[in-house]
């Protein structure tokens, strides 16, 4: 099988009635092996870039093919799965080369025997997300002894199921590096699951990325019998991520200081920000991220929005998630929420990066375009609220904007000008890396 007709990348050319003139195959003539090195290397965070350089010339295949199988993402059907599959099966060179495997699909009954022996090859695998997992597990128990060989595996990704099959899976998985465990459907009541609390104290030592989303309640099992001391403390955690549905939540900001003493980021919503809030206890996060949900009512926003922005000390990123279907006046709110924290006492006075993202982006051609195009004035007026502030990101487009202050300006506001960043940035990574570039 080769390339083209595996990944099916090959360009369409022209009807003509000349033949086609190689000139991507002997383009890598003209250039030394080093520049086609550090062209591969630009675009190794782009698998469609990759596969397209795979068809270009044998140099070019050979240097895209190991950043091509390093990371993996399927999420378009059985078939483009099974092609995958098979060929890692008979390349035991490149099942070794993928480090992390993602298999975002419901899983066809023919695609079970294959994955399980695909993933006995991949012995440097570090990162696992398989979205029909437990049921992989429930049909096949040997998958659990596939995983358990996995010596390099230090992330992955967990949509809780309650069988049996899958609560041994936990209890078989090492210390990890990165858990990310999501709860599907609602329930009036917490989850409380024995297997994921062992994982989560075996992993003390090495666990520096947390996310959990659904009725769990992590301050329960953090405080234990003890309403003075945590049952753990893990001293590398460094993002926390939460989103809890449940109103009785017994996490505060003191178990969140206890637990996670140097934590660097914090996700949250509402109902949790609004625990959070309740306490004077100070937490060390350098970034915050809020999910605002469109059942949140603007007064009740504004209220719990400060009040956790002031349980943050040193706080140099602030990040909002609007789940709103209607976004223009939920971003006016959000501007004007923080030019009335500027007068606040707790008001973060190292503040350098603001993001505002939507859930659901809307096209580039969306009516409110214009709109966020003429924002110039409101974030020029958060410029001058925050004299640390480098830059304002929007990404309620497909296309996120980019806002940084060129100069102080007559009166209270400052210009800036604006600039679109690319559509597949992860704008917590992009700010983090200017964060670093300008210490």
């Amino acid at each position: 099988m080769s390339w083209t007709t595996f990944w099916q990348w090959s360009p369409k050319r022209p009807a003509s009635s000349e033949p086609p003139v190689p000139i991507l195959a002997t383009s890598s003539q003209k250039l030394p092996y080093d520049c086609l090195e550090h062209v591969t290397q630009y675009a190794s965070n782009s698998q469609a870039t990759l596969a397209a350089l795979v068809v270009v010339s044998r140099d070019m295949n050979h240097l895209a093919i190991p950043y091509l199988y390093r990371r993996v993402y399927l999420k378009d059907g059985d078939r483009r799965c099974a092609a995958f599959l098979s060929y890692v099966i008979n390349n035991d060179l490149l099942a070794r080369r993928v480090e992390s495997f993602t298999l975002d699909v419901p899983l066809n009954t023919s695609v079970r025997g294959p994955l399980i022996s695909a993933l006995a090859r991949m012995r440097n695998l570090q990162h696992l997300n398989i979205l029909d997992l437990g049921e992989l597990v429930r049909h096949d128990l040997s998958v659990l002894n596939v995983i358990q060989t996995l010596r390099s595996l230090c992330s992955i990704r967990l949509f809780i199921s309650f069988t049996p099959p899958f609560l041994r899976l936990l209890d078989r998985l090492p210390a990890m590096q990165r858990i990310h465990v999501e709860f599907s459907g609602h329930s009036e009541h917490d989850y409380h699951i024995d297997q994921l609390e062992r994982l989560l104290l075996r992993s003390q030592d090495t666990l520096t990325h947390l996310v959990i989303l659904g009725n769990y309640d992590l301050g329960r099992f953090l405080k234990g019998a003890s309403n003075t001391r945590c049952r753990g403390v893990w001293t590398r955690m460094k993002q926390l991520s939460l989103s809890i549905d449940s109103w009785q939540s017994e996490l505060g900001a003191v178990i969140v200081a206890r637990a996670f003493p140097n934590l660097t980021w914090l996700s949250t919503n509402a109902r949790l920000s609004n625990a959070l809030a309740e306490s004077d206890q100070l937490l060390f996060a350098q970034s915050l991220c809020l999910s605002w949900w469109r059942e949140m009512p603007d007064k009740e926003f504004r209220s719990t929005f400060p009040r956790v922005v002031g349980t943050c000390t040193h706080l140099r990123h602030i990040g909002i998630i609007l789940h709103q279907e209607v976004l223009v006046p939920a971003l006016n709110t959000v501007f004007g929420v923080l030019n009335e924290l500027k007068s606040d006492p707790l008001a973060p006075a190292d503040l350098r990066y603001l993001s505002v993202s939507a859930l659901k982006k809307k096209p580039d051609d969306y009516a409110f375009r214009a709109e966020l195009i003429g924002n110039e004035v409101e974030i020029g007026n958060l410029f001058a609220a925050f004299p640390q502030l480098q830059a304002v990101v929007l990404a309620l487009t497909e296309t996120p904007s980019i806002w940084r202050c060129t100069a102080q300006a007559s009166g209270a506001t400052r210009r800036c000008s604006r600039d679109l960043l690319r559509r597949d940035v992860d704008i917590v990574h992009y700010l983090g890396d200017m964060d670093g570039a300008c210490d």
